[in-house]
């Protein structure tokens, strides 16, 4: 029997896994940490490395050196040697 959209797979029992929510602010909002080599300061005109920038929901809300350490709760995302850029 073919599998088709919204049928249980044939053979097997357990559920899928659901992914775990990302981590939120106390606003609800969506709590980032990013990490990159190179970080692209468009106001000041200057190319900053190896920073961690914190983003609350939409905004940043911070810009920091190096691998400064995260909260808990806060997802880390590790762009390796990617440059970013901030307005």
């Amino acid at each position: 029997m073919r599998e088709g959209r919204g049928r249980r797979p044939q053979g097997g029992t357990a559920s899928p896994s659901l992914p775990t929510p990302a981590p939120r602010c106390p606003g609800g909002h969506l709590a980032l940490a990013l990490r990159c080599a190179r970080l692209v300061d468009v106001v000041a005109a200057e190319m900053l490395t190896d920073r961690t920038v914190l983003v609350d929901g939409e905004r940043i809300t911070a810009v920091l050196p190096g691998p400064a350490p995260v909260l808990d709760g806060v997802e880390l995302l590790d762009l390796g040697d990617a440059t970013s850029a901030t307005v």
